[in-house]
């Protein structure tokens, strides 16, 4: 899904995988009923590759916590009993992520991506460092009952690790 027409036309142009479906979503604002192609479906996994982080780096603070409770919450609603949600970004941690009561179980793991050539931008090259944020959804969780969907800073276990939230 992507919230652009002309996004959802060239993938699906694009595309070689059968029985995939590209659908034009407003991620936050969920329409009622959904498009056909999502309607009655539970996922088993839902990627995203940049969405949660351009409401990160884009949006304005005080609107960004409510538009990424809505994005959160309504990847909760489409994800089945046993659904991930896996969050493709530069970002090392994502509090968010680790703080949404939603999610049972939350881990990251480094990407090993080469090094490649930056082009004429600076002349050099660059290592790319992605992160594979992974969350689990818990089924018990009620979106509709609960108004805080993020725990507290008390509620966050502390790393084994490093120590840090």
């Amino acid at each position: 899904t992507d919230v652009s027409p002309v996004a959802i036309a060239q993938c699906a142009k694009r595309s070689q995988t059968p029985n995939l479906t590209f659908c034009v979503l407003d991620c936050i604002t969920l329409p009622s009923p959904l498009p056909s192609a999502l309607s009655g479906k539970d996922f088993s996994v839902i990627l995203d590759k940049g969405c949660l982080d351009t409401f990160l780096f884009r949006l304005p603070k005080l609107s960004r916590p409510s538009a990424i409770q809505s994005l959160l919450n309504n990847v909760h609603a489409l994800l089945s009993g046993e659904g991930v949600y896996i969050v493709m970004s530069p970002r090392k941690v994502i509090k968010e992520l680790r703080d949404y009561k939603g999610f049972k179980k939350y881990t990251r793991k480094a990407l090993d991506l080469e090094t490649y050539e930056s082009g004429e931008l600076d002349g050099g090259r660059v290592q790319s460092k992605v992160f594979l944020h992974r969350c689990e959804v818990d089924e018990t969780f009620d979106t509709a009952r609960v108004s805080d969907c993020f725990r507290r800073v008390e509620e966050v276990e502390v790393c084994g690790g490093c120590g840090k939230l």
